[in-house]
C-alpha cells in the first residue's frame, strides 16, 4: 500500500492519494485551498466513480468508470439541479479555470512543498511519543489547539505559536515538542510557512 500527500502554499492539504496493489484500490482526494473537497476518486481495478465539487461543497459532476474508461456522467448546477453536458460546457467556457492565479501562487515553489518524514501518520506517531501533558493540566479536559510555525532552510520548525489553549504550561510543552521535531524534507525550499496543525489533544 502506498499513501502520498501534497499541500497548498498556505499549508492546507491539497491532495491525498492511496494505492493498494493487493486489492487494486485507488482513492484520490483533492481539496481547494480553504479545505473544501474539490474531487474524490474511488476505483477498484479501474472501476468506480469520480465526483467533482464546487467550492461551496455542492456536487458539480459525477463520472462513472469501468476499466478506467468513462461510461457515463451527470452534471449539476450550483443550486443542485441537474443539467446537460452541453450546458456544463457552456458554463465552463464562460468561467475557465483560473490558471493564472494558480501559476502566481506556485511560481516561487521549486517542486513539491516540504514534507514531514512519514507524512501526517509519521507526525502523529512522533507527537504521541513525545507529548507529556503538564501535571497541572492532568485533571482538566484536554483541548484542541492550533500550532503555527515556519521551517528554516534545514527543515527545522521555528517561530512556533500555539493558539486555542488557556494553559501556558501546555503551550510551552507543545512548543518544546515541536522544537524536537525531525527536520522536514524541504524539497528545495529555502524557507517555508506558515504551516498550521490543529491537534486534538484528547487523542494523546
Amino acid at each position: 500500500m502506498h499513501v502520498s500527500f501534497s499541500y497548498h502554499p498556505n499549508g492546507k492539504l491539497r491532495e491525498r492519494e492511496l494505492n493498494d496493489s493487493r486489492t487494486k484500490t485507488t482513492e484520490l482526494t483533492l481539496f481547494y485551498d480553504d479545505g473544501i473537497m474539490e474531487r474524490n476518486t474511488m476505483w477498484v481495478n479501474g472501476t468506480g466513480n469520480q465526483v467533482y465539487y464546487y467550492q461551496s461543497g455542492q456536487v458539480k459532476k459525477v463520472e462513472r468508470y469501468k476499466n478506467k474508461k468513462i461510461i457515463s456522467a451527470d452534471y449539476f448546477k450550483q443550486d443542485g439541479t441537474a443539467m446537460t453536458e452541453k450546458e456544463a460546457r457552456k458554463i465552463e467556457e464562460k468561467n475557465p479555470p483560473d490558471y493564472k492565479k494558480y501559476i502566481e501562487e506556485n511560481k516561487t515553489i521549486p517542486g513539491m512543498p516540504p514534507s514531514y518524514p512519514g507524512g501526517p501518520a509519521g507526525f502523529s506517531s512522533f507527537f504521541s511519543r513525545n507529548f507529556k501533558p503538564p501535571q497541572n493540566n492532568s485533571s482538566q479536559p484536554l483541548e484542541s489547539v492550533t500550532v503555527t510555525f515556519y521551517l528554516d532552510k534545514a527543515g527545522f520548525a521555528k517561530d512556533i505559536k500555539v493558539s486555542g489553549s488557556s494553559n501556558r504550561d501546555l503551550e510551552i510543552e507543545i512548543q518544546t515538542v515541536f522544537r524536537r521535531m525531525s527536520p522536514w524534507n524541504m524539497n528545495g525550499h529555502e524557507s517555508y510557512g506558515p504551516i498550521k496543525y490543529t491537534i486534538n489533544l484528547s487523542g494523546y
